[in-house]
């Protein structure tokens, strides 16, 4: 299920004009996010675009259901380093914890060449956690990061702290971080809950 909640958080992507995906031999398809969804073994993720000319395109895409050793974060940084575009689910509890949570499932002695292919292959990380809503179910709390070449330069020199001043600077660019997306969710959960992670929050940061 791991692959279907990565899925899930990729929700605004749906019906997005002007995404540009790049396949594993190099072509670029661009057009309309109209799908993205897996097989029923769950292993085969795949993303149906819409180009300008009308033709609908299903791009497959490997995943890894979860990053939880060193065997899977090294297939995930090495696809990613030989161009692949990988989606992965690791358990963290924040976008600023989740590269160092990466690198320690990997020997000491290649950390720091792994920090450096992490920074320079990353496209988005995108942390979540679902909280009750004020009728039913449960909503995803957010944040959003969209790599850039001063995000690169940030995690290249371990300054992992520093990615919630990015993100929340880089609002027009699509990124979050979590007060900002708690408070644009407000209207949806309860007082109480909005309180206590607005208190969660503050002691976070």
């Amino acid at each position: 299920m791991e692959v279907t909640k990565a899925l899930a958080a990729l929700k605004p992507l749906y019906g997005k004009d002007n995404v540009e995906v790049i396949t594993t031999d190099g072509q670029r398809i661009r057009g309309i996010v109209r799908s993205m969804k897996t097989t029923q073994a769950l292993t085969t993720p795949s993303v149906k675009m819409e180009c300008a000319n009308g033709e609908i395109v299903k791009i497959p895409f490997p995943a890894i259901a979860e990053i939880r050793d060193h065997e899977t974060a090294m297939v995930a940084l090495q696809a990613a380093e030989t161009g692949h575009l990988v989606f992965g689910t690791l358990h963290a509890n924040s976008v600023a914890e989740t590269p160092e949570r990466l690198l320690k499932l990997l020997p000491a002695d290649i950390r720091e060449r792994a920090r450096d292919v992490f920074a320079t292959v990353l496209v988005a990380l995108l942390s979540q956690v679902l909280i009750p809503k004020r009728e039913s179910g449960r909503i995803a709390l957010r944040e959003i990061l969209l790599n850039d070449d001063a995000i690169t330069a940030v995690l290249k020199k371990g300054s992992d702290h520093e990615l919630e001043h990015y993100m929340r600077s880089g609002r027009l660019r699509g990124m979050t971080n979590r007060k900002t997306h708690l408070q644009s969710i407000r209207s949806q959960i309860e007082s109480h809950e909005y309180n206590r992670w607005m208190q969660v929050l503050r002691v976070s940061f």
